[in-house]
């Protein structure tokens, strides 16, 4: 990654002034041009264990024509990746254990389908840990490290999924690598607690991955006992950019809400340089968020992005991109790839599949069918970037 020319000192304050709502000084735009072709990667959680008949818990539906669809049908896999092979996103699939029917058992059979489309290329793919669902104990909020079998699962889990998929040549060339090592993305690690980076230092004797963290928060709330684990990690991003306390005190995602998101962008990376300077940020994106119908998670408050709020949200995370590769000190961490929640996730309303609500759901904006994929594919693939751009506005 390019680096800025501002001392450390200066990047500092830059990053505090624009934290706390001051305008940013000239230096925060000095910049260097970019002409060469830069691919945004985009890593969108796949959801896999829908059963035909789960959907009537979901507050989307899809309107590609699959209808209510299986997860496993394999004309359901080939039609889904051909869309990810003509939107360019690589499928961040769930893993749920090497027993689990959402685990290695979906593996092989989505790595058993040819694309519906693109008979002679196919998907590369990462995984989504799901800590939550394999680690947590009982009615525990907290994923304890302390503990010898959570530490000994994990370890195992790594072992288990190079053995079977990184290292075997029959399947190592179907996962996407960033720095020649496939990516695990763990959902749950900012309920982590004891010496998760114990954990994974064992597990790199074994194994070679990029690990991606889900601790990101809008508003920078960085935790002491963080310092310890978060440098374990290869990058840190988190499950969509959601923050009902935000939603709340704006009145919505709109420009201030996001402005605060990258506020946060801007604590994080200073953080970083200061805890973990070998850990990258991955900006998380999202679209709208709605879990009202969920009948295991507490509710929240939910919300759809209009086409405005949309495609303003979209610009501005490809422009703190630009601002990275132009080599801007305040975005000095962030790197071209995004996790996005979710390709579809139809139980939280989030999906970048075409979709629609229910015909009995009163949202305030319509905003589904083909309205936020297109404007996903229109803003965030691959740029050229020529023009040193306007940092500065991304903060307020």
């Amino acid at each position: 990654m390019l680096r800025g020319t501002l001392s450390a000192k200066a990047f500092y304050a830059l990053c505090l002034l624009g934290a706390a709502g001051l305008q940013t000084t000239s230096e925060a735009s000095a910049t260097q041009a970019i002409s060469e072709p830069v691919r945004v990667t985009t890593l969108a959680h796949y959801v896999n264990w829908y059963n035909g008949t789960n959907f009537r818990n979901a507050t989307t539906l899809p309107t590609n024509g699959l209808g209510e669809y299986e997860s496993t049908d394999p004309y359901v896999i080939a039609f889904h990746k051909s869309t990810f092979l003509q939107g360019g996103e690589i499928p961040l699939i769930s893993w749920w254990g090497r027993d689990d029917s959402r685990g290695d058992e979906f593996l092989d059979i989505f790595f058993a389908v040819a694309p519906l489309h693109h008979k002679k290329r196919d998907v590369q793919v990462s995984l989504l840990y799901e800590a939550r669902g394999m680690l947590l104990e009982g009615n525990e909020e907290k994923i304890d490290f302390n503990q010898q079998k959570t530490r000994a699962q994990f370890i195992s889990d790594i072992i288990h999924l190079d053995e079977k998929y990184f290292s075997n040549p029959e399947h190592r060339d179907r996962f996407f690598k960033i720095d020649g090592r496939p990516v695990i993305f763990v959902w749950y690690s900012h309920a982590f607690r004891g010496p998760f980076q114990e954990a994974v230092s064992d597990a790199r004797k074994y194994a070679d991955f990029y690990l991606i963290g889900s601790n990101f928060t809008l508003r920078g709330n960085l935790l002491d006992e963080w310092k310890e684990f978060i440098p374990a990690f290869d990058a840190i991003s988190a499950y969509g950019a959601y923050d009902q306390h935000f939603l709340a005190q704006y009145g919505g995602p709109n420009e201030k809400y996001v402005s605060q998101y990258f506020n946060g962008v801007a604590l994080w990376s200073r953080w970083l340089a200061e805890n973990a300077p070998d850990t990258d940020l991955i900006l998380p994106m999202s679209f709208a968020f709605d879990n009202s119908n969920s009948k295991s998670e507490q509710r929240t408050i939910h919300f759809y992005m209009n086409t405005f709020e949309a495609t303003h949200f979209a610009k501005q995370v490809r422009l703190a991109i630009e601002c990275s590769l132009s080599g801007n000190p305040i975005f000095d961490k962030v790197i071209p790839t995004i996790v996005f929640a979710s390709f579809n996730e139809h139980f939280e309303g989030t999906p970048l599949e075409r979709a629609t609500h229910y015909e009995d759901k009163v949202r305030p904006y319509d905003a589904y069918g083909d309205i936020y994929r297109d404007i996903f594919l229109s803003l965030i693939p691959a740029r050229t970037y020529i023009d040193p751009p306007r940092c500065e506005g991304l903060l307020y």
